[in-house]
């Protein structure tokens, strides 16, 4: 790693960074075997990562249907993960993000990811290490990618002209493709777990005035 540089900052990498987190393939039935994907990185920035990974896996279990990747995790990585040294903090963490509501009639508890800023934060890193690793863009600032719950259906007219990419069955499927207009550099769509969307937009300044935030957050 010493001839290169980080891929989220550019300063020179010493390591690697997983740009899906390693987390969410424990447990799952036939990863072991699913080659991750992995950009150069410095020390720095894979240890910020690494602290919000837990709470991301965490919340990203529960903001949808169970389906088997999501229930092999329940069935050890994350019941273990809350004895350790923090889990109880982490326990609290997730807690402090459900939600009550009533659900036809019922009461339950949700939880809105676009609310938690370290779930959106591992959300723009990963869109940040697949564009590097696509070769679509280097050392992107988290300042110029904007994220948010994807809101709204993709066309299938742009569906088709967006390219697909895996990595591991039933963890993250994404699209991404080019755009070059509004400022905006290129456009993700990440779909986590089967049933968990996201929408991200890589720009070509900080200066994301024109995307209507107001609304981030509303969509569980």
């Amino acid at each position: 790693m010493s001839n290169k540089a980080c891929a989220y900052c550019g300063a020179a990498a010493d390591t690697s960074d997983h740009v899906v987190p390693k987390c969410l393939y424990k447990g799952v039935p036939n990863m072991a075997q699913v080659p991750r994907i992995t950009v150069p990185s410095c020390r720095e920035c894979n240890d910020e990562f690494s602290e919000d990974e837990p709470q991301f896996r965490d919340i990203l279990s529960i903001a949808g249907d169970p389906n088997p990747a999501v229930n092999s995790l329940w069935e050890g990585p994350i019941p273990r993960s809350f004895k350790e040294k923090d889990g109880r903090a982490r326990l609290a963490a997730l807690f402090e993000q459900m939600v009550p509501v009533v659900v036809n009639g019922e009461e339950r508890h949700m939880v809105y990811p676009a609310k938690d800023e370290r779930v959106m934060r591992i959300i723009r890193k990963v869109v940040r290490g697949l564009a590097y690793h696509h070769g679509v863009a280097s050392a992107v600032p988290d300042r110029y990618v904007w994220a948010d719950v994807l809101k709204y259906e993709i066309p299938p007219t742009v569906q088709d002209h967006l390219t697909a990419g895996n990595a591991g069955e039933g963890v993250l499927k994404y699209q991404f493709g080019a755009i070059g207009t509004d400022g905006i550099s290129s456009a993700w769509h990440l779909t986590f777990f089967e049933r968990t969307p996201f929408i991200g937009l890589i720009l070509e300044s900080p200066d994301a005035s024109r995307i209507d935030e107001a609304s981030a957050g509303d969509v569980p």
